[in-house]
């Protein structure tokens, strides 16, 4: 029964994940993208009916025979979780649905204990641990998130802010360098920021409605956002990636921007001499006007929230002409708006949009306002 269940499953599965697939492994490797000719007006031919076949057969089998397995791999010692994750990333990122079978056999809490156990921890004064996590556990969480198999609330009482802080950190400290690497963290992070925002939002509506203080809206914000605290120490994490790869720059600009509107006393955090090094060579830089007017807006709500931010931007030379050039119109980034993050995953896709425009003439006013609330000249 659990096998004819698990067969069922898997038939719905390999149909939804259909457009996953770029061929089959083996002989006869048959390509699915379509060219001239193409029936399907996206350019897709869907797969033959054997790769469908054959990729039911694939998730029932890990189903009903894999699966159950796993859990005494996650429960073994390092590194025996990392290969258990790794297997499970290869086939998340074909047939994202299947994460759901990841339920009823424990799994998900296996993984975020697992993911919990080797993240990178800080020592007495708040420094990051040299322990950089197994890319393929922090991809098995991301996995979980995305697929929402828990609600972020519950993965924040498992003590994932903290352990995401903590894991950003070690890998920054130690210099790690694919972009790979970062994405899925930064993905979860945003989720729980995302949250932490919706949340805070329908906590100032209730205030505004008169609820009771103790209702249930405002006490889930209060909780979240008191979990969103625990991500404050990676703020200067966050920056130095503005000047990564810029999939990885325009998510780490967008949890920032999140992180210090729900934190806004934490904005003069900015004011570092490294971290105003840091944005400087973002808005001097050629990178995408999208991430130029994150950058601004970051800044403008950092100075209007700590007025005396201002006298630090002052202070700092190639950071005022960087922001006065721009004001004059004389650098606004490559043009671009963003760039195709789906690419930058080898099959991890993070939800967020390459085609927000920038109006023309948005970055000269933003960086012109800058300008005027630090009082900045050339």
């Amino acid at each position: 029964a659990a096998a004819a269940a698990a067969t069922a499953s898997s038939s719905r599965m390999a149909s939804r994940s259909s457009r996953h697939l770029r061929g089959t492994a083996g002989e006869g490797t048959a390509s699915v993208t379509g060219g001239a000719g193409s029936d399907d007006e996206s350019g897709a031919l869907a797969p033959s009916s054997d790769v469908v076949r054959r990729s039911q057969q694939l998730l029932a089998l890990l189903a009903a025979e894999v699966l159950p397995e796993l859990r005494t791999v996650f429960e073994d010692q390092d590194p025996m979780p990392a290969y258990g994750a790794r297997l499970l990333n290869l086939v998340l990122g074909v047939f994202p649905d299947f994460a759901a079978q990841l339920v009823p056999h424990g799994l998900v809490e296996q993984g975020l204990r697992c993911f919990q156990r080797t993240a990178g921890e800080l020592d007495d004064q708040g420094e990051p641990v040299e322990q950089v996590d197994s890319p393929h556990l922090v991809r098995l969480v991301y996995h979980i998130v995305r697929a929402r198999l828990l609600p972020v609330r519950a993965l924040c009482h498992l003590g994932l802010a903290h352990k995401v802080t903590a894991s950003l950190r070690a890998a920054v400290a130690a210099g790690v360098p694919a972009a790979e690497n970062y994405l899925p963290l930064l993905h979860i992070m945003h989720a729980m920021l995302h949250e932490g925002a919706e949340l805070a939002r329908a906590a100032l509506d209730a205030k505004r409605k008169k609820l009771p203080p103790d209702s249930d809206v405002v006490s889930r914000a209060e909780e979240m956002l008191g979990n969103i605290q625990l991500l404050l120490p990676a703020t200067d994490a966050l920056v130095s990636l503005l000047v990564d790869d810029k999939a990885v720059a325009l998510q780490a600009g967008r949890c920032l921007s999140l992180l210090l509107q729900l934190n806004t006393s934490h904005s003069e955090r900015l004011g570092s001499t490294a971290n105003l090094n840091y944005l400087q060579r973002v808005l001097g830089g050629k990178g995408p006007a999208l991430l130029h007017k994150l950058v601004l807006k970051l800044l403008l709500r950092a100075v209007y929230a700590q007025p005396s931010l201002a006298g630090r931007v002052r202070g700092h030379r190639e950071f005022t002409a960087a922001v006065v050039a721009m004001a004059n119109g004389e650098h606004g980034g490559d043009g671009s708006a963003g760039v195709d993050l789906s690419s930058s995953l080898d099959g991890l896709s993070v939800s967020m949009s390459a085609s927000v425009s920038v109006a023309e003439g948005a970055l000269a006013s933003l960086a012109e306002e800058l300008a005027a609330a630090c009082n900045l000249t050339q």
